[in-house]
């Protein structure tokens, strides 16, 4: 099962359909976070093996975490991992965010309100 926010667009429009500008996703995101743990509570799994990072966030094959920290809470009740396998397909993948950037584009943490591209 995937998590995500969806897309920033999605709550705008649906704010506007109810006609509730609390519905927005910048009056939701305190709510989001709310409910999340903090980043370096995310599990992180990689080769089929989880451990918990507290002290610092695994690297992916770019040099940074592939999760974003300011998109997530600081004690949510919701567990979250985070998968990562070292994989000769992902090189190709993140080729194609160079390629075709616009059409492509590269996402650190799918959760940021733009979930369209790819991400690690």
């Amino acid at each position: 099962m995937a998590y995500t926010r969806g897309s920033k667009d999605d709550w705008n429009k649906w704010a506007e359909i109810v006609e509730d500008d609390a519905l927005k996703w910048d009056n939701m995101m305190p709510f989001m976070l709310k409910v999340c743990p903090s980043a370096t509570q995310v599990i992180y799994c990689c080769s089929f093996t989880c451990s918990l990072q507290t002290e610092k966030l695994v690297k992916n094959a770019t040099g940074q975490s592939h999760i974003d920290p300011s998109l997530y809470g600081h004690d949510g009740k919701i567990s979250l991992t985070s998968e990562y396998i070292d994989h000769p397909l992902n090189d190709m993948y993140l080729e194609v965010t160079k390629e075709f950037p616009t059409e492509y584009p590269y996402l650190r943490d799918m959760n940021d309100g733009k979930p369209v591209g790819i991400c690690e």
